[in-house]
């Protein structure tokens, strides 16, 4: 038999741990889903947060030179481009 079951809900005499097992045992998987849920979304932030910065970062880094094909050149600018204009747009809303 479930624990939930056996106990009622506490009345206008119970103490905060009366309340607090209650809740616990009432919303117990409701706490678990929620703290993988939010342990999800920190990890996968994260990981794509790593993942932008070290591209961003590769992409700032890299050099041309005049001997570079054109395509190459271009490529590189474009790129420089769009990391100037995501830098700017993300460092503006702090």
């Amino acid at each position: 038999m479930h624990l939930l079951s056996l106990m009622a809900q506490p009345g206008s005499n119970s103490t905060l741990i009366d309340w607090m097992i209650f809740l616990v045992n009432k919303y117990q998987g409701l706490f678990i889903s929620g703290t993988i849920n939010t342990l999800y979304v920190a990890v996968i932030g994260t990981l794509l947060g790593f993942l932008l910065g070290a591209i961003i970062g590769i992409i700032s880094d890299t050099q041309t030179s005049k001997e570079d094909t054109a395509l190459k050149l271009m490529i590189v600018r474009f790129l420089k481009f769009i990391s100037a204009v995501l830098w700017k747009s993300l460092g503006e809303r702090q």
